[in-house]
């Protein structure tokens, strides 16, 4: 058990942080603070993650292949990307370019103490009751009995989750969604890897994760939108931390989906991929780099990993703040990177439609 956490981690933290670098310093990131680049980092490196499986996949759902083949694939696109970062980060220290973590070291105020211990606190507090507090639901249910299901027999959605009869791909009514955005087969990826039950996982581990993934890009959010000071940033995450204990109300409110169920598709588009958009479109009304656009597009590609909703809602998102900011900002030249950061959405409401409408029989 020791040695399968010990390569979870591994996956988690030290692959999605070199391949975020490779991320984050080709989209103009520089100088950050070790704290926020080092987040950023393993944000954008879980967006490739996630971008890599939802292209990958849809293929092999459709010809009832072993969950294996797209799992083996995932690997070596991975390993290729962790090569690729590696020559990437050797190329800009023989060239002296600008690194993503600034070398100079800022002492932090009592008042950044403060706050930062207040974040932790809450955050911390958040985090236990994911983990020993589990929230369960019917979602649940359907979502970990299909990620058990190809981790144990390498099937991909042919059974009944209900009743684990097998059906073929016609997987009840949610065949269409759950094949375009296939979260549940990401669910039993690293178990399958590690050897971890996709229950445990889902249940106790990656949600804890998630949890501080959606944190880190609130404080992402604040970073830029406070033009890097220190003070209101850890400020910004203080209050975003607690107003979530209080915004919980409502079944589907933000802080219900973050904080009860997270690790289900559409709670995940609303708890981290609704945050990351607007941080990284606050990243790009400042900067005005059309590099900013490749990670927009993974972070749309990762939405339609999440759920069938985010495919509709973050290609919505992305067309309204996008034209405005083409049109708007009049920044004609950045058109064409802004359309390319759209394809993901079309392209997976198309397949979608056709799913829907067996056009594929």
């Amino acid at each position: 058990m020791v040695l399968q956490l010990a390569v979870l981690a591994v996956l988690l933290i030290p692959v999605p942080w070199m391949i975020g670098r490779l991320v984050i310093s080709r989209a103009g990131f520089t100088e950050m603070s070790l704290l926020t680049g080092s987040l950023a980092m393993i944000l954008a490196g879980n967006l490739v993650m996630w971008a890599c499986f939802q292209a990958i996949t849809l293929p092999f759902v459709l010809t009832e292949s072993s969950f294996l083949l797209p799992v083996t694939l995932w690997c070596v696109l991975i390993a290729l990307i962790l090569v690729l970062s590696f020559l990437a980060y050797r190329s800009d220290v023989r060239h002296s370019r600008p690194g993503v973590l600034s070398r100079v070291r800022q002492k932090f105020s009592r008042t950044d103490l403060l706050f930062l211990f207040l974040s932790i606190l809450l955050v911390g507090y958040q985090c236990y009751k994911f983990a020993l507090r589990m929230h369960l639901d019917e979602d649940d249910a359907r979502f970990v009995a299909l990620a058990v299901d190809a981790w144990k027999n390498n099937r991909m959605f042919v059974v009944h989750p209900g009743n684990g009869d097998y059906i073929g791909l016609y997987v009840a009514d949610d065949f269409a969604k759950d094949v375009s955005s296939p979260w549940p087969l990401f669910l039993a990826l690293f178990p399958k890897l590690t050897g971890i039950h996709p229950a445990v996982f889902a249940h106790t581990i990656y949600p804890v994760y998630l949890l501080l993934l959606s944190y880190a890009a609130y404080l992402l959010m604040g970073y830029f939108l406070f033009q890097k000071n220190r003070t209101k940033t850890l400020a910004f995450l203080a209050a975003v931390a607690l107003m979530q204990l209080f915004f919980g109300g409502g079944s589907h409110s933000e802080a219900a989906f973050a904080l009860i169920r997270i690790w289900q598709g559409k709670a995940l588009l609303a708890a981290l991929g609704i945050p990351s958009f607007f941080t990284f479109y606050i990243k790009l009304m400042q900067d005005r780099d059309r590099r900013l656009f490749f990670p927009l597009f993974l972070l749309n590609m990762s939405c339609c990993l999440f759920s069938s909703i985010g495919i509709i809602f973050s290609g919505t998102l992305f067309l309204v703040f996008l034209v405005w900011y083409v049109i708007g900002c009049r920044r004609w030249r950045d058109f064409p990177a802004a359309a390319v950061s759209c394809i993901p959405s079309l392209v997976y409401v198309i397949v979608f439609i056709a799913l829907k409408q067996r056009w594929w029989i």
